[in-house]
């Protein structure tokens, strides 16, 4: 998933929840990647916004 619209009803947004794949090698290892080119659509000022900048996703107001 490259774009995502998140409304303004969520309140929070669990950590890497969006544009970030997770995988796991055959010993269970966690490999935790950006997803390039993702970019989340919301308010200003809200949870995606606020989590775009704590994990450095793209954001663009809506």
């Amino acid at each position: 998933m490259k774009k995502i619209t998140i409304p303004s009803s969520v309140k929070r947004m669990g950590n890497l929840a969006y544009g970030f794949y997770v995988t796991y090698d055959e010993d269970l290892n966690i490999y935790i990647e950006p997803i390039k080119g993702c970019t989340i659509y919301g308010k200003a000022g809200s949870a995606a916004h606020r989590y775009s900048r704590n994990f450095g996703v793209k954001f663009k107001k809506n």
